[in-house]
């Protein structure tokens, strides 16, 4: 017999299409389109089984046509891809401001771990200073100088909240220094060792604490006195050795003191004048003599200086003292030269017109005036 749907050649007994799936009479005599047994009929090929052929075909086993199957699997689709939309159009309609009641809806996993993220946050009740909030911090401690920077040593340890720098806020702890990357305009050569207070903006960088200095307070810090060795005063007279070398003024005061003495110092008229004799006796007159005695760069006063080169007693060009009149008309000068360019830091004894004279001197004389005093530098050493 036929189909009645689709046309297809079916056997007598089937109850469906093997084809299109048309549900069959449930008897093939006295319908239409029966064919007589005498007739043979090739039976429809059953998938999965060999095709047969014979004047009566057995009663194939009942078997799921393809073509449902098919439309099933679309339904699926259609339905899982419905599912989706929907749940993309809730989604962006509710990020869109609306309230939305999810307790009926699944756990999203996602989400979950997103909310737990937001709520890790630090406890500020431990930490000292949080620099996130706001990144301006003051601290008082120690000025000390690396290399390249200063640091301020804290008197204890601290627990900081700060960006590091990947722009991260992060907790440090036992943080006990705090290292002064930008000082801006601020000095603070003459604070070291003192202490200081510093504010400004705090971040961690290669673990380090750090500050770009905004503000500075320290002690106030009085003008420095010329220093003064404990020596006192020595005005008794000692032992004088006359040394005739080309050499600097601080080559001088290195070899007075291998020699086992000092580049001289004259406390009293007394003894200048002991001086002045021990010279014209021999023919020094053409030699100009280091004395050991100098002054500041920035300062205008003259001291002798003990072996460590720091002054000791009194100011040599002033009106009071004892040395006022042995000093060479118009010097000090401080400095020399056309446009004075050769400073005057040093103090030596010359004699012009056969009179000996202080004088205020380069600390290089060879160098400075080397056609004129080769070979006529020397020093005076002092033995007691």
């Amino acid at each position: 017999m036929y189909c009645s749907k689709c046309g297809k050649k079916v056997d007598d007994n089937a109850k469906f299409c093997w084809s299109c799936g048309q549900k069959l009479p449930g008897s093939a005599a006295g319908q239409a389109g029966k064919i007589p047994n005498t007739i043979k009929q090739e039976s429809p090929p059953v998938y999965g089984e060999p095709v047969t052929t014979g004047t009566q075909s057995k009663e194939p086993e009942k078997k799921d046509s393809p073509s449902s199957g098919r439309k099933l699997i679309v339904i699926i689709i259609i339905a899982a891809a419905i599912a989706v939309a929907a749940l993309i159009a809730f989604r962006f309609w509710n990020a869109g401001g609306e309230e939305t009641d999810l307790s009926g809806m699944a756990e999203d996993p996602v989400m979950d771990s997103v909310e737990e993220e937001e709520t890790d946050e630090v406890d500020l009740s431990e930490v000292d200073i949080d620099a996130v909030t706001d990144t301006y911090a003051q601290f008082t401690g120690i000025l000390t100088e690396s290399t390249d920077t200063y640091a301020v040593i804290l008197e204890g340890a601290y627990t900081i909240y700060a960006y590091n720098d990947a722009d991260e806020p992060v907790v440090m702890d036992d943080v006990n220094q705090i290292i002064l990357i930008e000082t801006g305009d601020a000095d603070l050569a003459g604070y070291v060792g003192e202490e200081v207070t510093v504010g400004g903006y705090l971040e961690i960088a290669d673990q380090d604490m750090t500050m770009v200095l905004q503000s500075f307070e320290a002690p106030e810090i009085e003008e420095a006195e010329p220093e003064e060795s404990v020596l006192e005063e020595d005005t008794s007279l000692h032992s004088y050795q006359i040394v005739i070398a080309d050499c600097t003024w601080a080559e001088a005061v290195q070899q007075a003191q291998e020699m086992g003495g000092y580049l001289v110092r004259i406390n009293s008229q007394e003894e200048y004048d002991a001086i002045i004799a021990l010279l014209e006796a021999g023919d020094y007159a053409k030699y100009h003599f280091y004395l050991g005695g100098r002054r500041d760069s920035d300062g205008t006063d003259y001291y002798w200086v003990d072996e460590d080169n720091f002054f000791v007693g009194e100011c040599l060009n002033d009106s009071a003292s004892w040395a006022q009149s042995a000093w060479y008309s118009g010097e000090p000068s401080y400095a020399d030269g056309e446009n004075g360019e050769i400073v005057e830091n040093a103090m030596n004894l010359f004699c012009v017109g056969g009179t000996w004279y202080l004088n205020d001197s380069s600390m290089d004389l060879i160098s400075n005036y080397p056609d004129y005093l080769t070979g006529k530098v020397g020093y005076i050493v002092e033995i007691e």
